[in-house]
Parts: structure tokens; sequence; C-alpha cells
């Protein structure tokens, strides 16, 4: 196995330009568009459609010893790749305080020469916002909550039917800084950047979107995103369960999501 997946370089690369359907991380930029009286909740809940580009380092164990390969796939071979999706946002806002619930899972799956392989991600976050700063043209607030992460592969020769299902699982605590400036009527410019660490090794995280609200609970946004993630240690290749993933992710999304 450790041959045939070193040969082919692991989830291939270079393959198409679609976009990907998907629902991955769309909920990172769903953001209150005006803010809510002292004494009353505004509440959403949201989804949206994203592209993937992933660019690093996946280690794990074999037979052998760990192995370290290259991960180098753009939007369009996320999108030759992709399987399934399902992914949500929601937010309870009152007064300064914003909450944020989001959780995402994504299938990728590629069918080489020499194996099989397939990858399932969850992300989910619990998050609470408060806004420091409110002006007319400006607001900052700070931000704290907790990240879970979770990878499974699954890796079968087809020669050989030998079977690799390299996993594991993250909980991180994460604390960070939003920024909101509304423009025109129903637009606002929404940034936000954290940092979280615990079962990882430090994920940075960088945002930006532009959200729309053209009717009275509907809002729409686009959204960059930008991860920085390290998961495990690639010095404890030695060990039985040696899991690596040390990857660059960039997520293009369009969301919506129904306020009320």
């Amino acid at each position: 196995m450790k041959n045939s997946f070193s040969n082919s370089r692991g989830m291939r690369a270079g393959t198409g330009k679609a976009a990907i359907l998907a629902v991955l991380a769309a909920g990172l930029a769903l953001t209150p568009l005006s803010h809510a009286a002292q004494d009353e909740w505004t509440f959403g809940i949201g989804t949206g459609l994203s592209s993937l580009a992933l660019d690093g380092d996946v280690g794990f164990a074999t037979e052998s010893g760990g192995v370290i390969e290259d991960m180098d796939l753009d939007n369009g071979d996320t999108a030759d790749m992709f399987e399934s999706a399902f992914g949500f946002t929601s937010f309870a806002n009152k007064g300064p305080w914003t909450i944020r619930l989001g959780y995402a899972t994504l299938t990728l799956e590629d069918d080489n020469r020499n194996f099989d392989a397939e990858w399932d991600r969850a992300s989910g976050e619990l998050s609470v916002e408060y806004t420091l700063v409110r002006g007319e043209r400006h607001s900052f607030g700070v931000l704290g909550g907790l990240r879970y992460i979770d990878h499974e592969w699954e890796f079968q020769d087809k020669v050989t039917r030998e079977k690799l299902e390299p996993d594991d699982d993250y909980i991180d605590g994460l604390f960070g800084l939003t920024h909101r400036m509304p423009f025109a009527n129903n637009w606002a410019w929404n940034n936000r950047v954290d940092y979280s660490t615990g079962d990882s090794e430090g994920i940075v995280t960088a945002s930006t979107s532009v959200s729309w609200q053209p009717l009275e609970h509907w809002v729409f946004n686009l959204s960059f995103t930008y991860a920085d993630v390290e998961l495990g240690e690639a010095q404890d290749n030695t060990k039985p369960d040696f899991y690596y993933y040390d990857v660059d992710e960039s997520v293009i999304g369009l969301g919506f999501a129904y306020t009320w």
C-alpha cells in the first residue's frame, strides 16, 4: 500500500475546473445585517455553496511505517472528487451579543489506477461574539468558543485489497476578532480572524464577506475564507496511530440565510 500510494502522489491534482457544489464553511460569514435592540432577539439559519482548494502535506501510518505525501488540489480537483456534502450555520443576536452554531461535512472520492480513496471530513463551531465598539460606520468585536474537526480516510489497494483507514478528531478552544462595516442600503462588509488550539497544533482562520439583504427575512453573502490548519506532528511518524495534516485551505462561498 505504501508504494502504490506514493507512486500515485495521493489524491490527484490538475483534473478539472468546475465549481464544487458543497456547503462547506459557507456559513462562517453569516452575520446579522443589523443588530437587534437591547431587549429583542433576532435569529438566522442558512447554508450555501462552496468551492474548496487544498495545498499542504498529509501523513498517516502504514504497515511499513509512517508516510507523508503532498496534497495539492485546486477548486477543479475537489469538484471532480466531490461525492456529498451537508452543512448549516445559525446565529442568535441580542444587543451586543451574538451566538453562532455551525456544522459541515464533506466527502471526497478518488478512483486512482492503483487504489480507491475516500475522505470524510466534518467540522463544527460554537462561538459567542461581543461587540465592543459600535459606530455609525464600523463595529468591532471579540469572540470565543469551541471548534471541532474530524477526519476519516479509507484507502484500498485494487490489487491486494489491503485497506488503510487513518482517522482522528480534534476539539479546540478559539478566540478572535470581528469587524463589520455597513455600506449602501442593506449591504455590509464583514471580516473575522481567529486562532484555535487544543487538540490541534494550531489553526489560523481569516474570512471576509459581503452581505446583502434585499428582502426582510433573507440575507445573501459572498465570502472568502483562508485557514492554515495543522493537526498532529510530523515527528510522530513512528507511532502506530500516526496522523498528520498540515494544509492551507481556501474556500469561496455563496451563502443564504433566513432571519427572523
